[in-house]
């Protein structure tokens, strides 16, 4: 890997080493890692006790509660701040993962490649390719990181002897509500989770990942068919799945070269299913949420936008309706208008 600037490792004896087979690969921006990792190591590390490894930039980003982007009244992306997301370097990344994840953590490295060195790796994309206003260079760097973090274990499993027989792939910004059992993982198969995050409206956890893209390659026999999902957040796969991230960096070029759709889940999709043949499960009981900066630690059902359904007269339902006090008519009274409109669609009829 190029533009290495630290490697650290913490080693252990051999014996205790040896039983531990299941290895945590952490990649990219730690963002709101202060929050969430007691949450890894609660459900991730702690219940499979698992080996923790990390990869990304020597910096972090601080993205915003709008970073999924901002959409215009169809629901599509209009916006998408991931291209212009704000860069914190007076930061101290060795100490912060030390500090979250402490003897759980065996090896991590950083990198101190820019969005510019990314991006001329991806000069001959043609601008009309992009999707969703998202720059390549955003997602062909997160490759990079988690190729990265598939090396810094290789790396430390070729110093100590240690053999990882599962791998859970993910991000150091993540809530973890449920744990991920990496017993059950069986060989050949990529999992993912099948919905991400909280719904802010009602409470409920969000089902339905992001659509894999149509694709179809007639000189080498490659297709993707549109019905398909898939997740980059967390994925868990067996050690033998994990050496498909050697190369990862370059094969996802290639692919995009092939004019592969220009999205992180398409072209993983693609590398894990259509290229290796690996099979792709979603798992709905797993159960986390990306958090942001600007997140509180704690929400409760006062705050939910359902909540004039649950306790009318609560405070921050009054004091909402008088923001507001069309939409919170409307809502209030929807059956009564319910059967006015089904009376007056009788009626016409």
């Amino acid at each position: 890997m190029s533009a290495l600037i630290t490697t650290k490792r913490i080693s252990k004896s051999s014996a205790t080493i040896s039983n531990k087979r299941t290895a945590i690969l952490l990649y990219g921006y730690v963002r709101t890692i202060s929050v969430t990792s007691q949450t890894l190591l609660k459900h991730l590390a702690e219940y499979n006790d698992a080996d923790i490894f990390y990869f990304g930039p020597a910096c972090t980003d601080v993205p915003g509660l709008d970073h999924s982007g901002i959409l215009d009244s169809r629901g599509f992306i209009k916006i998408n701040p991931k291209n212009t997301t704000k860069i914190k370097d007076n930061i101290n990344i060795p100490d912060l993962l030390t500090k979250c994840y402490g003897s759980r953590l065996k090896s991590f490295s950083m990198h101190t490649k820019s969005s510019h060195d990314f991006a001329e790796q991806l000069r001959f994309i043609d601008r009309n390719e992009w999707l969703f206003k998202l720059d390549p260079s955003r997602f062909i760097s997160m490759f990079y990181n988690m190729q990265g973090a598939y090396h810094v274990m290789k790396e430390y499993e070729e110093k100590t002897g240690t053999v990882y027989d599962n791998v859970i792939l993910t991000r150091p910004d993540l809530s973890f509500y449920q744990p991920i059992d990496a017993k059950k993982i069986k060989h050949g198969v990529v999992y993912i989770p099948s919905g991400v995050g909280i719904c802010k409206l009602g409470g409920y956890k969000q089902v339905g990942i992001s659509e894999v893209l149509f694709y179809v390659n007639r000189e080498k026999g490659t297709c993707i068919e549109r019905g398909n999902n898939f997740n980059d957040q967390v994925l868990a796969f067996d050690r033998s799945i994990a050496s498909s991230l050697n190369k990862l960096v370059d094969e996802c070029v290639e692919y995009i070269k092939d004019r592969v759709p220009l999205t992180p889940e398409t072209i993983l999709y693609y590398h894990f299913n259509v290229i290796n043949g690996f099979a792709i499960k979603q798992c709905p009981s797993w159960f986390y949420e990306i958090v942001r900066h600007g997140d509180s630690k704690i929400s409760n059902v006062t705050e939910l936008m359902a909540m004039d359904l649950i306790d009318p007269y609560h405070p921050n339902v009054q004091k909402r309706s008088k923001i507001r006090p069309i939409k919170y008519f409307v809502k209030r009274h929807w059956y009564q208008f319910k059967k006015i409109r089904d009376w007056c669609i009788s009626r016409w009829r």
